[in-house]
């Protein structure tokens, strides 16, 4: 199954849509409906967008939530490209990993 825009907020609300956003991804253990929402916001969008991922494994969740974290704030997409694929497939966690993950994630987590 693709992943799907569940917003679609170009089609729903049209491109000059102003307000906030608050989304909620219940059961997101596959978090590619995720990214394909948030990729599909319009680069005019420039109001708040709160995401609430869960899971009832909390380890999903949690790497559900790394996993984004990391493709907002590390600057060098080669780099976040890199470590996400790692968290998302891979027990071999590579010594940059860690680095990258204290100094971009644990600033940016609430949990």
């Amino acid at each position: 199954m693709p992943a799907l825009d569940i917003l679609r907020l170009s089609e729903h609300e049209g491109e000059s849509y102003r307000q906030d956003l608050e989304l909620l991804f219940a059961a997101s253990g596959d978090p590619r409906n995720v990214i394909k929402t948030i990729t599909a916001i319009p680069e005019t969008y420039s109001n708040s967008i709160s995401i609430t991922i869960n899971d009832r494994d909390m380890d999903v969740a949690a790497r559900n939530a790394i996993m984004l974290l990391v493709a907002i704030t590390e600057p060098n997409i080669y780099n976040a490209v890199d470590c996400i694929l790692h968290v998302w497939y891979s027990s071999n966690i590579q010594q940059k990993h860690p680095e990258l993950l204290e100094a971009k994630i644990r600033p940016s987590s609430k949990m």
